[in-house]
């Protein structure tokens, strides 16, 4: 099989974790909020699906043209997806100002999604 060495299994599982709250959320919110199918495949396709592909998931980010890359440095699950494939190399740097903006972004995703559960089923009509 292949090997695969983690060098730093805190941060792995620390983003990790943060990927899965977010996307946890993002599942709660649209599954409270929008009623049918078609509309949650429409948040799906216009929303979650453009994030996953800016992100720099399938694709590095050095093959854009610079005017497009300031997409990617609003994203923050680039971020994410950035330190994640670090924590896989030896020389990992944990940035502390792009990791705070990663937090405020999970925590606004969390209070969103607690906001709309709380308002209940079909806050939008």
């Amino acid at each position: 099989l292949i090997d695969i060495e983690i060098y730093n299994y805190i941060f792995f599982c620390y983003y990790l974790t943060i990927v899965i709250i977010f996307f946890s959320c993002l599942g709660c919110f649209v599954g409270i909020l929008f009623n049918t199918w078609d509309t949650q495949s429409t948040f799906s396709n216009f929303f979650v699906t453009p994030l996953n592909f800016l992100s720099g998931t399938f694709f590095s980010i050095g093959y854009l043209p610079d005017n497009l890359k300031f997409i990617l440095y609003y994203n923050p699950y680039y971020y994410v997806v950035s330190f994640f494939r670090n924590c896989f190399d030896n020389n990992f740097n944990f940035q502390l100002d792009q990791n705070i903006y990663i937090l405020f972004f999970i925590i606004l995703s969390i209070l969103v999604t607690s906001i709309v559960y709380f308002k209940g089923y079909g806050v939008i009509k």
